[in-house]
């Protein structure tokens, strides 16, 4: 019976990370380091009332309301949405995260509850 042999690739990443998300910044969730980020998964499920924009910058700190985001996605309320960056979204500074009820670059409407947020990276 004919077989094949192939190498097994090696991990895109290897740093998860989960955070509690709202209307203030969770800073510097890379540790200061650049790398690429892979997917990204958000789980708005405890706002059934609320979407939820979450907002990821390029640098090791964010001021809500000041800082405009480099990625803004949408969840819809009482959902959770996956997002998949199939070559990377590449950074240098660290990410600094941040979840808002409104879909401005620079709301800082805080969510009823909090976004159950898990990024996907390598440092």
């Amino acid at each position: 019976m004919p077989h094949s042999t192939a190498t097994t690739p090696t991990a895109l990443a290897g740093t998860l990370v989960t955070i509690e998300c709202n209307a203030s910044a969770e800073n510097n969730v890379s540790n200061d380091s650049s790398g690429k980020l892979y997917q990204i998964k958000a789980d708005n499920s405890l706002n059934t009332d609320l979407p939820a924009y979450v907002k990821i910058v390029d640098a090791a700190s964010a001021t809500v309301g000041t800082t405009n985001p480099d990625i803004m996605i949408e969840v819809p309320a009482g959902e959770t949405a996956h997002y998949l960056f199939e070559a990377g979204w590449t950074y240098s500074s660290g990410l600094s995260v941040w979840c808002t009820s409104g879909p401005e670059s620079i709301s800082n409407s805080p969510m009823g509850n909090s976004v159950s947020v898990a990024l996907l990276a390598s440092t």
